[in-house]
């Protein structure tokens, strides 16, 4: 498993540099939610694919590579052409006043759980099951603003997937394995010398779902799956397309 981890932050790697020469910038860090909007030029090129996020302060166990702290897409649903790669991540980003909504984003949930177990700062309504048109009450806004402060500057890489229709449904394998293979959760199950655990800073140490502490990443579903080690070639196949 290790080696396997070690080949995809490899091709992680050369991602970077993929991702540096389409968005025109010199530095991978510096592609984050903070500096890009839906006027460049890449996005109408790049309009289905998968985002990986790190964290600029987790480090994998080597100290020296950033961690991958959250995988995630947008809709995989056949024939949903309205969705795209920028829509989503425009959604992780929040609206231009600085706050957003954690009704449309599941990372944003997830994140604003987390700095509220922390801080013991979150509004009661933020997890409320009875807000019916999942509206941002104003309340809300001030802790929506703190999500968005901490999810916009982390940098992130995307890989382009972008057939359309996608009848085998490439995104969704492709997500799924790369979610089960960089999961602690599968680390420490199979071969727990092998795992990048999270720092004990870590902000998801603090979230309310178990499965984003047992994973140490920002995602909740495939953190227990077992990975198709065959995913690798067609990973690089879009990776080569990015």
């Amino acid at each position: 498993m290790k080696e396997d981890v070690d080949r995809l932050y490899e091709m992680i790697e050369r991602l970077k540099g993929i991702c540096c020469q389409r968005f025109a910038i010199s530095n991978w860090m510096d592609l984050t939610l903070e500096h890009c909007h839906g006027r460049q030029p890449y996005w109408k090129e790049c309009r289905r694919g998968i985002y990986l996020f790190f964290d600029p302060y987790e480090m994998r166990s080597d100290g020296v590579t950033h961690r991958v702290v959250r995988v995630g897409t947008h809709s995989i649903k056949n024939g949903v052409g309205f969705a795209t790669l920028w829509g989503r991540l425009k959604q992780h980003k929040g609206n231009e006043a600085g706050g957003g909504s954690h009704w449309c984003s599941i990372f944003r949930d997830l994140v604003g759980t987390a700095l509220g177990n922390r801080d013991h700062n979150a509004p009661e309504c933020w997890t409320d099951p009875s807000v019916i048109y999942k509206e941002v009450k104003e309340i809300e806004i001030p802790h929506e603003k703190r999500v968005s402060e901490y999810i916009r500057p982390l940098p992130f890489v995307i890989i382009k997937v972008d057939p359309h229709p996608d009848p085998d449904n490439h995104r969704k394998y492709l997500e799924t394995n790369l979610i089960a293979l960089l999961s602690n959760f599968n680390g420490r199950v199979a071969t727990p010398a092998c795992t990048d655990e999270p720092s004990a800073t870590w902000l998801g140490r603090y979230a309310g779902n178990p499965k984003v502490v047992e994973s140490g990443m920002w995602n909740s579903m495939d953190i227990k799956t077992h990975y198709d080690p065959d995913f690798f070639n067609l990973l690089e196949h879009y990776i080569d397309r990015t």
